[in-house]
């Protein structure tokens, strides 16, 4: 991905381009690396999972495995991998696991 830096902008200025649009992206492995793998509580230790369903169907989750099965606590699930990677770093922030 190629970024216009200051220079090439002042260079497309001399070259009487006066607008230019930034654009922001941000992608899945942008949000997965901020989100903690491993969230400590006084209870236990949850870990971090995605999951893809069908071609249109995605689940992240912070759950423990226990001898009675998984214990959740929280799953987001949407159609869109953004959209539940974004939800739950939202979530993260507001239970203030991350700052």
């Amino acid at each position: 991905m190629k970024y216009l830096t200051l220079d090439k902008k002042n260079y497309l200025n001399q070259l009487g381009f006066t607008k230019f649009a930034i654009q922001s992206y941000v992608f899945a492995h942008d949000i997965i690396d901020i989100l903690p793998h491993e969230i400590t509580t006084d209870e236990s230790n949850y870990y971090f999972t995605i999951v893809k369903y069908n071609k249109n169907s995605y689940s992240a989750s912070y759950s423990i495995d226990t001898q009675d099965g998984s214990m959740n606590e929280v799953v987001i699930s949407s159609e869109n991998i953004l959209d539940v990677l974004y939800e739950m770093l939202i979530y993260v922030i507001v239970k203030r696991y991350i700052y």
